[in-house]
């Protein structure tokens, strides 16, 4: 009788595994459900989000955003979240899936160790002076390269923007002298910087870099030549405070968690988080695979009743 009971269970899982349900997700709220499978890059401000707004549905973290678009392409999870502009590139190569919703307004900026004041204080003035120019190498022309929107960016500082007198202290001093300033960035995050077909660095972040070393270059009167230091992702703090590289331009969010352990430029950007789906909304849940564990629970059964 036992066996013939089990044998029912058996069926009955048999029967639910693998079935699936057609959700409607057209809101960040409505992402926060059972059946809902979401995929971020790990260590974003998406991450953070998701674990404190995201607890009733399954959250799968990768090391890249471009791993989070293949899971959702795949098959793996059902929901993609990041930044907006970011979302839009892979949408518009993967016309199935739409930005859904937006949310979580947010402002970027370089950053360097903590300490580093001189090197700071000659960031935000190259900043100061790319916005106020309003010709060819300005913030508005670098940013219609990249964007169609209008920039959101504002200055979230009140201080007053001047480059550090010469000789200088701590790494700028090394700028100065090596004639090189290394930017840190993870190059996987397309508009912002990523590699091109030939190999090369490219993005709104690749052309500020260039911009801000075109500045230290005229207020020096010397050539000061930029060098892209790759950096994966979640160590990316780490190295800077390791002194792989001088600055830190990464399409990072400034939080008050990272404050903690880096100092960060003036706002050089305005972005907000997304979320991705197919066009609609509709989805289809990714149910739990019952009978594995079922499956799995009868076998430790079977073998802790042997050892009785």
């Amino acid at each position: 009788m036992k066996k013939f009971g089990l044998i029912l269970i058996l069926i009955f899982l048999l029967s639910i595994s693998g079935s699936a349900e057609t959700l409607t997700v057209n809101t960040i709220e409505d992402a926060n459900q059972s059946g809902v499978v979401v995929g971020l890059q790990s260590g974003t401000t998406s991450d953070l989000y998701a674990q404190v707004n995201l607890n009733d549905s399954e959250v799968k973290g990768y090391a890249t955003i471009l791993l989070a678009e293949a899971a959702l392409e795949n098959g793996d999870v059902n929901i993609l979240l990041g930044d907006k502009p970011v979302l839009d590139v892979f949408v518009a190569e993967a016309t199935e899936f739409a930005v859904l919703d937006t949310f979580s307004e947010e402002l970027f900026g370089l950053a360097v160790a903590d300490g580093e004041t001189d090197m700071l204080a000659a960031i935000n003035a190259a900043l100061d002076e790319i916005f106020e120019d309003d010709g060819a190498h300005g913030y508005d022309a670098i940013y219609d390269v990249w964007f169609d929107d209008l920039p959101a960016v504002y200055d979230d500082t009140t201080t007053d923007y001047s480059y550090p007198a010469s000789p200088a202290t701590g790494v700028m001093a090394d700028v100065l002298s090596s004639l090189t300033i290394r930017f840190g960035t993870d190059p996987t995050y397309p508009p912002f910087e990523t590699l091109n077909d030939d190999d090369e660095y490219e993005g709104f972040d690749i052309d500020m870099m260039y911009e801000i070393a075109l500045r230290f270059s005229a207020h020096y009167d010397l050539t000061i030549d930029v060098t892209v230091v790759e950096s994966a992702w979640e160590p990316i703090i780490p190295n800077l405070n390791l002194g792989s590289f001088d600055v830190l331009i990464s399409a990072m969010t400034k939080t008050p968690e990272r404050e903690v352990v880096i100092d960060f430029s003036r706002a050089y950007y305005g972005s907000i988080q997304g979320m991705v789906g197919l066009v609609g909304g509709e989805i289809e849940s990714i149910p739990i695979p019952i009978l594995p564990v079922f499956l799995s629970l009868l076998a430790l059964g079977i073998i802790v009743r042997r050892r009785r």
